[in-house]
């Protein structure tokens, strides 16, 4: 069964977690993950049935949008499952990694839906997915498959996320060791 997720990025983080609170009641969702994000922001990460994530998504932003909360939402439904692996910090083997596509974008909301799109639409695998802690509010997305994928995955990742929250982009063709083993 594949998984839906949605995420309401917060600005106001007692509300954030009003709003967690209320989204677990409103239906039978999965709680992934909330957490504090740089610099003062909340998220809330939710996963289940479509219907069931929809009605929870609803909830927490008719509360979130009437205290002007919202920075950014998402809703997937069919989520890739390694996007899910990753959500859950899966470790990647460093050996397997060929060439690297990177993208950083100015929220996490952003960086899902580019994790999400780039193993959807090229053979590439997650190697890192960095959100919102350490990176100053924004997402990191990196993958790893042969430079044609890589591009593809990357160009990909450019149509279907609004350029305005693109940060930087890099392809990397052969990454050196060293590198590998400082990143990763």
């Amino acid at each position: 069964m594949q998984k839906s997720i949605a995420l309401i990025e917060f600005s106001k983080i007692a509300v954030a977690i009003k709003c967690a609170d209320e989204m677990t009641k409103a239906a039978d969702i999965d709680l992934l993950e909330t957490k504090f994000i740089c610099p003062g922001k909340y998220s809330v990460l939710i996963g289940g049935k479509i219907s069931a994530v929809k009605s929870s998504l609803n909830t927490g932003l008719a509360l979130a949008e009437r205290e002007k909360a919202v920075i950014e939402k998402l809703l997937i439904p069919k989520v890739s499952e390694e996007v899910l692996e990753m959500l859950k910090y899966k470790k990647i083997d460093k050996d397997k990694i060929k060439s690297l596509g990177v993208l950083e974008y100015n929220n996490i909301s952003s960086g899902i839906i580019a994790a999400d799109t780039a193993v959807k639409a090229a053979e590439v695998h997650l190697v890192k997915l960095k959100l919102g802690m350490t990176t100053g509010g924004k997402a990191v997305v990196i993958f790893t498959g042969d430079n044609q994928a890589c591009q593809h995955g990357i160009n990909a990742c450019k149509s279907a996320v609004n350029d305005k929250y693109l940060i930087s982009e890099s392809f990397i063709s052969s990454p050196s060791k060293k590198m590998i083993d400082s990143v990763f």
